[in-house]
């Protein structure tokens, strides 16, 4: 199979899979987040390595539109993330961090072969794996933290919601 046919099979399984991984586990909301979060992240991080000279993509999907790869940064990585997010929503924070490197071993050891084997990713100017295992590993556990905080604030806004039902506050206006 040729790079371009390979990273168009990815890319389409990547679209293909998103409901089926969002709609396995709820809260669906935690995961749409999660996945636009790390896109976000993944696109501004990717591109600032991109134009500084680390990381290139000689074959990419939008190649005219984007310098990054859209395959990995808006599909496959947010996909990747939600599921460890949801692999890892009811653990506690060593059981997270734990599972954090069942996840991106792999993903780590998948960039470096693809990166000695394919043009689909060429580093450049010292980037070694460990920097693309630092960065993912690094990019999984904020995430991870990230969504812990909405959480924790989430379920206090609800407390305090419920509690003002309650007693009746909850029409009042304060101005």
């Amino acid at each position: 199979m040729n790079e371009k046919k390979f990273l168009n099979y990815m890319f389409y399984f990547g679209i293909l899979a998103i409901p089926f991984v969002f709609f396995r586990k709820k809260p669906l909301k935690d995961w749409v987040i999660v996945y636009f979060i790390v896109g976000f992240v993944s696109g501004i991080i990717d591109n600032i390595l991109v134009t500084r000279g680390k990381l290139k993509y000689p074959v990419k999907k939008f190649k005219n539109y984007f310098l990054v790869s859209c395959t990995f940064d808006f599909v496959l990585c947010p996909l990747l993330n939600v599921i460890y997010n949801q692999a890892t929503y009811k653990n506690n924070a060593w059981q997270s961090f734990l599972k954090l490197f069942l996840f991106i071993t792999p993903m780590s050891l998948f960039e470096t072969w693809l990166e000695k084997n394919t043009n689909l990713i060429k580093w450049k100017n010292g980037w070694k794996w460990y920097h693309t295992y630092i960065s993912i590993f690094t990019k999984y556990l904020s995430v991870r933290i990230i969504m812990a905080i909405i959480r924790y604030f989430s379920n206090l806004q609800q407390h305090v919601f419920e509690s003002k039902s309650k007693t009746g506050l909850h029409n009042e206006r304060i101005e």
